[in-house]
């Protein structure tokens, strides 16, 4: 199966370098993050749901780019500012 026709799923690993669509309902996230191959696709910051990543563009060119090590590796998508009206979730426990 072609990358561009597979999703993927928070923990899976990172399968080409790219530029990933986001996919959850319960927040505004961005609608597209930039990922490393063989880094973990992140989670919600926030809650978690599932959150699901579809592949937009590889970034071929990164495969040649031989210090990749000084990047810092997201581990979750932060929320939009402006996502409150969007938020279908209880608050987290220090919010009460």
């Amino acid at each position: 199966m072609p990358l561009y026709d597979k999703t993927f799923q928070i923990g899976d690993l990172v399968p080409a370098h790219g530029i990933y669509e986001i996919f959850h309902t319960q927040h505004l996230l961005a609608q597209q993050v930039v990922l490393f191959k063989s880094e973990k696709f992140p989670k919600c910051s926030r809650c978690d749901f599932p959150v699901t990543f579809l592949l937009h563009h590889e970034l071929r060119a990164l495969d040649y780019v031989n210090d990749l090590d000084i990047r810092i590796p997201l581990t979750e998508l932060p929320i939009q500012s402006g996502s409150a009206s969007l938020d279908t979730t209880l608050p987290l426990s220090n919010e009460i």
